[in-house]
């Protein structure tokens, strides 16, 4: 007759399998503590050399903020030193157009007496005649005179060469209807004003406008890098999870610091 199994023994097998189950969790779990334990190790022994770099990296970004500020202060000094000058250029520029007018003036004055004098005399006759004729030829040469200290429009009232101009009579003065045009004679004096064309205060003072945002944002990027000095310290002494957060968290600020420099050296 065949015993009956024992109940123990019957249910043997599926006591055999929880440990089983129970073993291999036990197995993976303690994988993955290995791995997270290593890669702690790795990260804690790669905080020390990134700390070195950050602050490197931190150092550099103050040193370009400094070098940036100090371009900025130049090139601000530089625009006003460049404004004054050409004030000052301006100013004499200015100055020659209106003595020029003043100068015209004069001329217009003689040219008109002078002719006025002259058919008068031939109306008048006898010696009042002579004297107005004497007295017209003297305003005749006073005009030539002053036609000639025309400095900045002298091409346009010459009065030693009246041949085919049509400001001037045939005798060098003056032909009525033939006003002074100042504005064309500032805009020729300024294009004479070699010195004048060789100051720019705008484009100095916009570059230092542009240096200077360049230092501020500088010096922004260098904060960030001094945070992520803070965050890898702390990691360095913290335990495992907060270690390895710590360390994510600089290395993802760092990259967005190298980022923000490359922008602002580009731009």
């Amino acid at each position: 007759m065949t015993e009956p199994q024992d109940p123990h023994e019957a249910e043997g097998p599926g006591k055999g399998e929880a440990p089983a189950e129970s073993g291999v969790e036990h197995a993976v779990a303690s994988a993955g503590r290995e791995g997270r334990r290593a890669l702690s190790e790795l990260v804690h022994n790669w905080i020390p050399l990134g700390i070195a770099l950050v602050s490197v990296l931190a150092a550099l970004m103050g040193w370009r903020a400094s070098l940036a500020e100090e371009s900025a202060t130049h090139n601000e000094e530089i625009s006003r030193q460049n404004l004054v000058q050409q004030q000052e250029l301006l100013l004499q520029d200015h100055d020659a157009v209106n003595q020029d007018i003043d100068t015209y003036g004069q001329f217009a004055q003689f040219s008109g007496l002078a002719h006025s004098e002259l058919a008068d005399a031939s109306k008048v006759g006898g010696a009042a005649g002579a004297e107005l004729s004497v007295e017209g030829q003297a305003d005749l040469g006073l005009a030539r005179y002053t036609g000639k200290q025309i400095s900045v429009l002298n091409y346009s009232y010459d009065p030693s060469n009246p041949s085919g101009n049509p400001n001037l009579r045939s005798d060098g003065t003056l032909a009525p209807g033939h006003a002074y045009d100042p504005a064309l004679a500032l805009a020729a004096v300024e294009n004479a004003d070699t010195a004048l064309h060789g100051l720019s205060p705008g484009p100095l003072l916009k570059s230092a406008d542009h240096d200077r945002r360049d230092s501020v944002d500088l010096e922004g990027i260098a904060a960030l890098f001094i945070a992520v000095m803070v965050l890898l310290t702390f990691g360095a002494i913290v335990p495992a999870p907060a270690k390895l957060w710590l360390a994510t968290s600089g290395a993802a600020i760092a990259v967005v610091g190298v980022a923000l420099f490359a922008i602002v050296e580009i731009t």
